[in-house]
Protein backbone atom coordinates (compact mmCIF):
# COMPACT_ATOMS: atom_id res chain seq x y z
CA UNK A 1 0.00 0.00 0.00
CA UNK A 2 1.10 3.60 -0.58
CA UNK A 3 3.04 5.46 2.07
CA UNK A 4 2.25 9.05 3.02
CA UNK A 5 4.91 11.45 4.24
CA UNK A 6 4.16 15.10 4.88
CA UNK A 7 2.76 17.66 7.29
CA UNK A 8 -0.38 17.28 9.38
CA UNK A 9 -2.29 19.74 7.20
CA UNK A 10 -1.19 18.01 3.99
CA UNK A 11 -2.42 14.69 5.33
CA UNK A 12 -5.73 16.15 6.50
CA UNK A 13 -6.35 17.76 3.11
CA UNK A 14 -5.63 14.41 1.47
CA UNK A 15 -7.76 12.31 3.83
CA UNK A 16 -10.67 14.63 4.72
CA UNK A 17 -13.22 13.68 2.06
CA UNK A 18 -12.19 10.04 2.18
CA UNK A 19 -12.71 9.78 5.94
CA UNK A 20 -16.19 11.34 5.72
CA UNK A 21 -17.19 8.83 3.05
CA UNK A 22 -15.63 5.98 5.02
CA UNK A 23 -17.83 6.80 8.03
CA UNK A 24 -20.91 6.45 5.82
CA UNK A 25 -19.59 3.12 4.54
CA UNK A 26 -18.75 1.55 7.90
CA UNK A 27 -22.06 2.63 9.46
CA UNK A 28 -24.27 1.32 6.64
CA UNK A 29 -25.25 -1.92 8.42
CA UNK A 30 -25.74 -0.16 11.76
CA UNK A 31 -28.03 2.28 9.96
CA UNK A 32 -30.17 -0.60 8.71
CA UNK A 33 -30.32 -2.14 12.20
CA UNK A 34 -31.37 1.19 13.77
CA UNK A 35 -34.10 2.61 11.50
CA UNK A 36 -35.38 4.98 14.20
CA UNK A 37 -33.67 8.21 15.21
CA UNK A 38 -31.67 7.76 18.44
CA UNK A 39 -32.26 11.35 19.51
CA UNK A 40 -33.79 11.77 22.96
CA UNK A 41 -37.58 11.53 22.69
CA UNK A 42 -37.52 11.43 18.88
CA UNK A 43 -39.65 8.85 17.05
CA UNK A 44 -38.59 9.74 13.50
CA UNK A 45 -38.06 6.76 11.21
CA UNK A 46 -36.83 8.67 8.18
CA UNK A 47 -34.66 6.79 5.70
CA UNK A 48 -32.27 9.76 5.75
CA UNK A 49 -30.78 9.14 9.20
CA UNK A 50 -27.29 10.62 9.63
CA UNK A 51 -24.28 9.19 11.47
CA UNK A 52 -23.29 11.52 14.31
CA UNK A 53 -20.07 10.98 16.22
CA UNK A 54 -20.44 10.84 20.00
CA UNK A 55 -18.73 13.50 22.06
CA UNK A 56 -15.03 12.75 22.39
CA UNK A 57 -15.21 10.43 19.38
CA UNK A 58 -15.47 13.13 16.69
CA UNK A 59 -13.74 12.34 13.42
CA UNK A 60 -10.99 15.00 13.84
CA UNK A 61 -10.23 13.60 17.31
CA UNK A 62 -10.05 10.04 15.95
CA UNK A 63 -7.73 11.15 13.14
CA UNK A 64 -5.47 13.12 15.49
CA UNK A 65 -5.29 10.17 17.91
CA UNK A 66 -4.13 7.91 15.08
CA UNK A 67 -1.60 10.36 13.69
CA UNK A 68 0.01 10.82 17.12
CA UNK A 69 1.47 7.34 16.61
CA UNK A 70 3.13 8.30 13.34
CA UNK A 71 4.53 11.81 13.75
CA UNK A 72 8.09 12.85 14.43
CA UNK A 73 9.42 16.40 14.13
CA UNK A 74 6.09 17.63 12.71
CA UNK A 75 6.21 15.09 9.84
CA UNK A 76 3.62 12.33 9.50
CA UNK A 77 4.83 9.04 8.04
CA UNK A 78 2.10 6.43 7.69
CA UNK A 79 1.03 3.52 5.51
CA UNK A 80 -2.37 4.49 4.12
CA UNK A 81 -3.77 0.99 4.51
CA UNK A 82 -2.70 1.06 8.15
CA UNK A 83 -4.47 4.38 8.61
CA UNK A 84 -7.64 2.94 7.10
CA UNK A 85 -7.49 -0.10 9.40
CA UNK A 86 -6.97 2.07 12.48
CA UNK A 87 -9.72 4.49 11.43
CA UNK A 88 -12.20 1.64 11.01
CA UNK A 89 -11.12 0.03 14.27
CA UNK A 90 -11.61 3.32 16.12
CA UNK A 91 -15.31 3.11 15.20
CA UNK A 92 -15.76 -0.38 16.66
CA UNK A 93 -18.06 -1.15 18.26
CA UNK A 94 -20.15 1.32 16.30
CA UNK A 95 -22.47 2.02 19.25
CA UNK A 96 -19.50 3.43 21.21
CA UNK A 97 -18.66 5.96 18.50
CA UNK A 98 -21.81 6.72 16.52
CA UNK A 99 -25.51 7.41 17.02
CA UNK A 100 -28.03 7.58 14.18
CA UNK A 101 -30.00 10.83 14.12
CA UNK A 102 -32.49 12.56 11.90
CA UNK A 103 -31.25 15.85 10.46
CA UNK A 104 -33.06 17.97 13.08
CA UNK A 105 -31.68 15.94 16.01
CA UNK A 106 -28.23 15.90 14.41
CA UNK A 107 -28.14 19.70 14.26
CA UNK A 108 -29.37 19.95 17.86
CA UNK A 109 -26.85 17.34 19.04
CA UNK A 110 -23.95 19.13 17.35
CA UNK A 111 -25.00 22.44 18.87
CA UNK A 112 -24.94 20.88 22.35
CA UNK A 113 -21.75 18.89 21.83
CA UNK A 114 -19.39 21.14 19.90
CA UNK A 115 -15.72 20.37 19.93
CA UNK A 116 -15.18 24.05 20.62
CA UNK A 117 -16.67 23.47 24.09
CA UNK A 118 -13.29 21.90 24.83
CA UNK A 119 -11.56 25.13 23.88
CA UNK A 120 -11.13 24.18 20.23
CA UNK A 121 -12.62 25.37 16.95
CA UNK A 122 -15.93 23.91 15.81
CA UNK A 123 -16.24 21.91 12.61
CA UNK A 124 -19.42 22.64 10.70
CA UNK A 125 -20.29 19.97 8.08
CA UNK A 126 -22.75 22.31 6.32
CA UNK A 127 -20.20 24.83 5.02
CA UNK A 128 -18.28 24.92 1.76
CA UNK A 129 -16.04 21.87 1.30
CA UNK A 130 -12.81 23.89 0.92
CA UNK A 131 -13.55 25.86 4.07
CA UNK A 132 -14.47 22.63 5.87
CA UNK A 133 -11.20 20.98 4.89
CA UNK A 134 -9.23 23.97 6.16
CA UNK A 135 -11.18 23.96 9.43
CA UNK A 136 -10.52 20.27 9.92
CA UNK A 137 -6.83 20.60 9.09
CA UNK A 138 -6.47 23.44 11.60
CA UNK A 139 -8.42 21.51 14.23
CA UNK A 140 -6.47 18.26 13.86
CA UNK A 141 -3.17 20.14 13.98
CA UNK A 142 -4.36 22.00 17.10
CA UNK A 143 -5.48 18.76 18.76
CA UNK A 144 -2.11 17.18 18.10
CA UNK A 145 -0.18 20.19 19.35
CA UNK A 146 -2.26 20.22 22.52
CA UNK A 147 -1.36 16.60 23.20
CA UNK A 148 1.53 16.11 25.61
CA UNK A 149 2.82 12.96 23.93
CA UNK A 150 3.69 11.69 20.47
CA UNK A 151 6.18 9.14 19.11
CA UNK A 152 9.14 11.52 18.94
CA UNK A 153 8.56 12.85 22.46
CA UNK A 154 8.01 9.30 23.75
CA UNK A 155 11.35 8.10 22.37
CA UNK A 156 13.15 11.09 23.86
CA UNK A 157 11.49 10.62 27.26
CA UNK A 158 12.23 6.89 27.26
CA UNK A 159 15.90 7.47 26.44
CA UNK A 160 16.35 10.09 29.15
CA UNK A 161 14.47 8.18 31.84
CA UNK A 162 16.01 4.77 31.19
CA UNK A 163 19.44 5.53 29.76
CA UNK A 164 18.64 3.26 26.82
CA UNK A 165 19.25 3.99 23.16
CA UNK A 166 15.79 3.98 21.63
CA UNK A 167 15.02 5.14 18.10
CA UNK A 168 12.48 4.56 15.33
CA UNK A 169 14.25 1.43 14.09
CA UNK A 170 14.16 -0.45 17.38
CA UNK A 171 10.84 0.75 18.79
CA UNK A 172 7.10 0.93 18.23
CA UNK A 173 4.71 3.42 19.82
CA UNK A 174 0.98 3.54 20.46
CA UNK A 175 -1.63 5.72 22.11
CA UNK A 176 -4.73 4.13 23.59
CA UNK A 177 -7.39 3.45 20.95
CA UNK A 178 -10.14 6.08 20.74
CA UNK A 179 -13.03 3.72 21.48
CA UNK A 180 -11.41 0.75 23.22
CA UNK A 181 -8.97 0.50 26.11
CA UNK A 182 -6.30 -1.11 23.96
CA UNK A 183 -3.01 -0.31 22.28
CA UNK A 184 -2.70 -1.29 18.61
CA UNK A 185 0.76 -2.18 17.25
CA UNK A 186 1.96 -3.61 13.95
CA UNK A 187 5.67 -4.46 14.20
CA UNK A 188 7.44 -6.00 11.22
CA UNK A 189 9.18 -9.43 11.53
CA UNK A 190 12.57 -7.69 11.72
CA UNK A 191 11.65 -6.10 15.06
CA UNK A 192 11.60 -9.52 16.75
CA UNK A 193 15.15 -10.28 15.54
CA UNK A 194 16.63 -7.48 17.69
CA UNK A 195 16.11 -6.08 21.16
CA UNK A 196 13.14 -3.82 20.56
CA UNK A 197 11.03 -1.52 22.70
CA UNK A 198 7.32 -0.87 22.95
CA UNK A 199 6.38 2.62 24.12
CA UNK A 200 2.74 2.61 25.17
CA UNK A 201 1.06 5.81 26.27
CA UNK A 202 -1.64 6.16 28.94
CA UNK A 203 -2.73 9.79 28.35
CA UNK A 204 -5.38 9.83 31.09
CA UNK A 205 -2.75 8.88 33.68
CA UNK A 206 0.13 10.81 32.05
CA UNK A 207 2.18 7.62 31.99
CA UNK A 208 4.47 6.16 29.36
CA UNK A 209 5.00 2.42 29.69
CA UNK A 210 8.38 1.21 28.43
CA UNK A 211 8.66 -2.46 27.47
CA UNK A 212 11.79 -4.25 26.27
CA UNK A 213 11.35 -7.39 24.18
CA UNK A 214 14.79 -9.08 24.07
CA UNK A 215 16.03 -10.59 20.85
CA UNK A 216 14.72 -14.12 20.38
CA UNK A 217 11.96 -13.81 22.98
CA UNK A 218 9.30 -14.35 20.32
CA UNK A 219 10.77 -16.70 17.75
CA UNK A 220 7.60 -17.24 15.75
CA UNK A 221 5.54 -14.02 15.82
CA UNK A 222 3.41 -15.33 12.98
CA UNK A 223 2.17 -18.08 15.32
CA UNK A 224 2.03 -15.92 18.45
CA UNK A 225 0.03 -12.97 17.09
CA UNK A 226 -2.54 -12.25 14.43
CA UNK A 227 -0.93 -11.33 11.13
CA UNK A 228 -1.41 -8.73 8.42
CA UNK A 229 -0.35 -10.65 5.34
CA UNK A 230 -0.83 -7.64 3.08
CA UNK A 231 1.79 -5.77 5.08
CA UNK A 232 3.98 -8.62 6.40
CA UNK A 233 3.49 -7.50 9.99
CA UNK A 234 2.06 -8.78 13.25
CA UNK A 235 -1.17 -7.21 14.48
CA UNK A 236 -0.86 -6.87 18.25
CA UNK A 237 -3.80 -5.52 20.26
CA UNK A 238 -2.94 -5.12 23.95
CA UNK A 239 -5.42 -4.43 26.76
CA UNK A 240 -4.41 -1.51 28.99
CA UNK A 241 -5.91 -3.43 31.93
CA UNK A 242 -3.47 -6.36 31.96
CA UNK A 243 -0.96 -5.84 29.11
CA UNK A 244 -2.22 -9.01 27.40
CA UNK A 245 -2.65 -9.36 23.63
CA UNK A 246 -5.92 -10.68 22.21
CA UNK A 247 -4.12 -13.95 21.37
CA UNK A 248 -3.09 -14.32 25.01
CA UNK A 249 0.54 -13.18 25.04
CA UNK A 250 1.31 -11.36 28.32
CA UNK A 251 3.76 -8.47 27.97
CA UNK A 252 3.88 -7.65 31.69
CA UNK A 253 7.19 -9.52 32.34
CA UNK A 254 8.86 -7.24 29.81
CA UNK A 255 7.73 -3.96 31.38
CA UNK A 256 10.84 -1.95 32.27
CA UNK A 257 9.28 1.21 33.62
CA UNK A 258 6.16 3.32 33.95
CA UNK A 259 7.38 6.85 33.41
CA UNK A 260 5.14 9.65 34.68
CA UNK A 261 5.27 12.84 32.63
Amino acid sequence: MAQFEGTIKEFTKFIGGYSRNKVQYITRNYRKEHPQCEGEGCISRTTQLEAAHLRGKERPIIISDILMNFIDNEIVKIDLQEFEDLFIEAHNPIKNAIKMLCKECHIKYDQNNKIKDQGLANVDDTIDIEVLEKQEADLIEELMHKSIMNKGIAMDLACKSSGLKIDSKNSVYSNVNSTKDVWWLEPSPDKFKIDFYMLLNKPKENKLLIFKIPKGTIENPEKTFNQRNDKNASRIVISILDNVDTRGFNFTPYLLKEQVY
